[in-house]
């Protein structure tokens, strides 16, 4: 997030090691602490990391340091505080095991309702639909449309009503589609399942990053996000494993296997949805909530 200070912060100037900050109908300057030296981060993973004294001041001043901007968040930011590395680490790690690790099982649920149909195809998903070849084509390129149609106004939704809100009711909502595949009976019901479940999952990607810049700052989250992408080869490897228990359900109650993969992993998708409205904060200053405790994952300070 940038930095903000508050409205009637006129001008700055550095001095040796601290900021004079002139405020205008006061008349006088106010000396703050000293800022930390900025360190080399890491940037890929197989660097090494660079080693830092954590009881060193390591607020930073950014680019965008005194802008006034008004994004979230801002009317918190106090100019005049100081934090150690030891501390920033200690928050980051923390926000790597509430945010980025259910961000990337999200992330797993969407792709497991999103390739589940190369599975069903291995049955004999095209046979008891009547379908060929040009069919199940022209399904997936229905679908590439309709997740491209519905990048945009995704975005614009989640950015309005909030990722934290939007983001679970979206993953809801596309699982209830991918479930409902189970009742498949034609090609017109094919076509217009895959181009609903792409309507509802088009932004979803954009979204997670979004909402994870809200906790990381950018050279954190170049890494984290390499982390997110491997959600998507985790779901092909887990929809693969699932996909050979499920197919042998053909014939549980008259049904064939693939119509039950459709249902069960549409209601995985579900339930981790369900657990997202509670999993995630509007912030990292509006984590205390009846599910995440009351005083939050993290101290005012």
């Amino acid at each position: 997030m940038p930095t903000i200070v508050p409205d009637q912060i006129a001008s700055e100037k550095l001095v040796g090691d601290e900021i004079d900050i002139d405020v205008e109908k006061k008349d006088s300057t106010h000396s703050i602490l000293p800022l930390g030296l900025p360190r080399e981060e890491k940037k890929f993973w197989f660097q090494r990391g660079k080693d830092y004294d954590p009881n060193a001041i390591a607020t930073q001043i950014g680019s965008q340091a005194y802008t006034m901007l008004l994004t979230e968040n801002s009317h918190r930011f106090d100019p005049s505080a100081r934090w150690t590395w030891g501390e920033e680490r200690k928050v980051v790690q923390r926000i790597d095991w509430r945010i980025m690790l259910w961000v990337a099982i999200m992330f797993t649920a969407m792709e497991l309702d999103r390739a589940n149909l190369n599975q069903a195809v291995a049955d004999n998903f095209l046979d008891d639909l009547n379908l060929g070849t040009n069919d199940y084509n022209l399904g997936n390129s229905v679908y590439a449309l309709s997740f491209l149609a519905g990048e945009f106004p995704s975005q614009l939704l989640a950015k309005w009503i909030g990722p934290d809100r939007y983001i679970p009711v979206q993953i809801v909502l596309f699982s209830i589609v991918s479930a409902s595949q189970f009742a498949l009976h034609n090609r017109a019901s094919f076509l217009a399942c895959r181009s609903l479940l792409a309507l509802l999952q088009g932004g979803f990607i954009p979204e997670c990053v979004l909402y994870l810049s809200y906790f990381y700052k950018h050279h954190e989250l170049t890494i984290r996000l390499s982390f997110f992408w491997t959600g998507m080869f985790m779901a092909d490897i887990l929809a693969s494993i699932i996909a050979f228990g499920l197919l042998h359900l053909r014939g549980v109650d008259g049904y064939a296997g693939w119509r039950w993969l459709f249902l069960i992993e549409g209601l995985i998708t579900g339930t981790v949805g369900l657990m997202s409205f509670v999993m995630l904060p509007p912030g990292p200053t509006q984590t205390a909530s009846w599910s995440r405790g009351k005083k939050g994952w993290f101290t005012p300070r």
